[in-house]
Order: C-alpha cells, then structure tokens, then sequence
C-alpha cells in the first residue's frame, strides 16, 4: 500500500494524504502520507482535519432520510420532485433530533469511517432507507442520472460503489464503499486547484487499488 500511494502522491504532487479504510464494519486501517503542513513541517496523520466539502451530502441526505422515515417527510419516485433535487445537491446542516447517532463529523478519516460503520450497522437509518439513497434516479428520459439520494452510484469490477468525492481550494476528498465486499475507503488530501477532476479520477483508481488489497 505504501507504494500504491507513494506513487500517486509523486504523480499528482499531492503533499499530504490521510486515509481509513474499513472491512467488515471495523476499521483495519487509519494513516496519514507526507505533510499536512510543508511550511511547519508537520506529517500528516490520520488525526489531520482537512475539508470534507461534498462528502457532507451524504450526511445532510441522511438527516432528511430521517425526516422520511418519521413521516415528515415524503419521497416521490414517480417524478424528479424538489426533495430529490435537493437531496442531489444539499448543503445545509443535521436536524437536532434525539436519535440515530446524528452528530457532527468532523474532516478526520476515521470519523467518516466511523459514521459508515454506523450505517452499516443500521443505527442510523433503517437498511431499507440506505437502499433507497443509494437507488440511481431516473430522469424523465428513462435515463439513470448515476446519482441516488446524496450518494453518487458507480461500478467496479462488476460491483456496485457508492460514496461521494469533493473539493475546497487546495483540497480533495473520496468517499467510497464497495456494497459487495464491504470495504469502505476514505481518502482525504490537501491537493486540489486545476487538477481537481483529475485528482479525483487519481483518487477513485487509488480508493480501488486499495480495496483490492484490504
């Protein structure tokens, strides 16, 4: 793994990288590669913070999946309504109820695995409302969008992967769990600007590589 990532660091000249990668709800690997801080010097660890930017779709989706599943909200599959709409671009912040672990997360690796460890588990939505957010849309076409209900819905290898990458200035993030195997990969990094799709292209081959290996 050193390698792997090694090489795509020097590749992308990408400083400093953190990562967790969970199998199996556990986490088997938490790490950080290079320097969060080239001025101080300061290695990045898997304790380093960086911007999560639109992963936290996912997080805002799963609070208004909440709202659904206490009634106060509805979903409309028959047609592309306002909710879905917003659930494909959400910004905003948790609802303050009183269940299912709904809590802030912060820009460290482990965090984020640990959340997905909790939605693995089901403790904070019900399976059957994972499925639903993880359900590609369908456009008036009949075309699917790749797109569920905050997650993004891709393909590797045969098998279905859903996460989210994003990106602040100077940043990316790749969020990615592989529904078969049950591996999640969280890989965050302080390299962005006019790479940036590239960048993620490089992280999502890199997020694969890794789950080959766990």
């Amino acid at each position: 793994m050193d390698q792997l990532i090694g090489r795509t660091m020097r590749r992308w000249m990408i400083p400093g990288l953190s990562l967790a990668v969970v199998r199996d709800g556990q986490i088997i690997c938490a790490r950080g590669f290079g320097l969060a801080d080239i001025a101080a010097a300061r290695p990045a660890t898997e304790q380093t913070v960086y911007p999560l930017a639109s992963i936290t779709k996912i997080f805002t989706a799963t609070a208004v999946m909440l709202l659904v599943e206490d009634g106060v909200l509805e979903l409309d599959r028959g047609r592309v309504c306002l909710l879905q709409h917003r659930l494909s671009s959400a910004r905003g912040s948790y609802r303050d109820g009183q269940r299912a672990n709904i809590r802030p997360v912060s820009g460290r690796p482990g965090d984020v695995a640990a959340r997905d460890i909790s939605l693995g588990r089901g403790e904070v939505l019900r399976r059957k409302s994972l499925q639903e957010m993880w359900r590609p849309l369908r456009l008036p076409t009949a075309r699917e969008t790749g797109y569920g209900l905050g997650w993004a819905v891709n393909e590797f290898e045969g098998q279905r992967v859903v996460g989210h990458s994003g990106g602040d200035p100077g940043f990316a993030t790749c969020y990615s769990h592989f529904v078969t195997d049950r591996i999640t990969v969280v890989v965050l990094a302080n390299r962005g600007g006019n790479f940036f799709l590239r960048i993620h292209e490089a992280m999502f081959k890199l997020t694969c590589e890794i789950m080959r290996a766990a």
